[in-house]
């Protein structure tokens, strides 16, 4: 007879042996204190230290104005939307904030989901499936987010080496220009910090009648004149056809959208399981979540001090590197 429990646990013991278990730091993260938080070690002492690991860029979790939005919009609201977006869980705040997102990337629609994980997961899963002749063009260096999105889809899935124009170019070059094809990718890659060659992986998109999907959760809050990301440095918000972003990370709240024409956002909307049967985001998050990203994009000090801290270690790494 298989025993559950022995497989479950010399699963386990393999990670341990390797390295690779898990363990949690259980802290006190205290707004007055952030980044500095406290925890009790493996003897029971009460320890403090700066949290490095964070990815809360810009502090947004502890400003005082987002702390206030959200405490008065669940006293208004409760503390969860009741039902999913089809049922009751939609409210003047989501649709205020779907509205913000849309505008701050330039894009006509946007949709919230409970995390960018979840928003990932779910859009290139409905576009694989809804479209089965479709084939991915993935960078290796993905978020596992977008590879299990493809993945689920279950359709052809072709990987290019990371930003490598040359190795997209040529796997592009193997599908009949009719056949539907997606470029997936990163503007900003969280493990090695790297920037794609945005304007690059366009060009190519549109010569081989490719639809292009990018992951700006690193660039949003971050880059650009109002912190719309990476493609707004750029300008070319308005030329990718897909964006996914976070209200996790610069933003300092919770959640996860895309943002797109009105017509795909309205297909994800209609046909992601993912979407459809989860519940809403509370809407005291929805609320504190606007009034952050309004202070992020009217408070461009924010940005210019993140960005000079971010040189000040650098060249502290660099020179103690030699």
């Amino acid at each position: 007879m298989f025993s559950y429990n022995e497989y479950f646990k010399a699963r386990l013991d393999g990670l341990r042996e390797r390295g690779s278990y898990r363990y949690f730091l259980e802290l006190d993260k205290a707004a007055a204190r952030f980044p500095v938080f406290e925890f009790n070690d493996a003897d029971g002492n009460r320890c403090t230290a700066v949290n490095w690991c964070s990815n809360d860029y810009l502090c947004m979790s502890t400003e005082e104005e987002v702390i206030s939005r959200m405490n008065l919009t669940a006293a208004h609201s409760g503390t969860g939307s009741g039902g999913t977006r089809n049922i009751s869980g939609t409210t003047t705040y989501h649709r205020d904030l779907e509205k913000t997102l849309a505008s701050w990337h330039g894009k006509p629609s946007a949709l919230l989901f409970n995390g960018a994980y979840a928003a990932n997961l779910a859009a290139l899963q409905t576009i694989g499936r809804q479209i089965p002749d479709l084939v991915f063009f993935s960078d290796e260096r993905n978020h596992a987010s977008m590879i299990e999105g493809m993945r689920s889809a279950g359709n052809c899935k072709r990987i290019f080496q990371h930003n490598d124009m040359g190795s997209l170019e040529e796997l592009l070059q193997m599908e009949p220009l009719e056949r539907p094809k997606l470029i997936a990718f990163e503007s900003v890659y969280s493990m090695s910090g790297s920037v794609a060659p945005v304007k690059e992986i366009i060009q190519l998109a549109k010569k081989y009648n490719a639809l292009t999907y990018v992951d700006e959760v690193h660039g949003v809050g971050l880059y650009g004149q109002t912190g719309g990301g990476i493609l707004e440095r750029e300008n070319l918000q308005k030329d990718v056809d897909i964006l996914n972003g976070t209200l996790s990370k610069a933003v300092g709240v919770y959640g996860g959208y895309i943002c797109g024409s009105a017509d795909v956002i309205d297909f994800i909307r209609s046909f992601a399981g993912g979407f459809i049967f989860t519940t809403s985001l509370p809407p005291a998050v929805c609320s504190a979540a606007q009034k952050s990203i309004t202070l992020i994009q009217e408070d461009q000090a924010r940005r210019a001090c993140f960005h000079r801290n971010v040189q000040l270690l650098r060249h502290a790494l660099e020179a103690a590197a030699v």
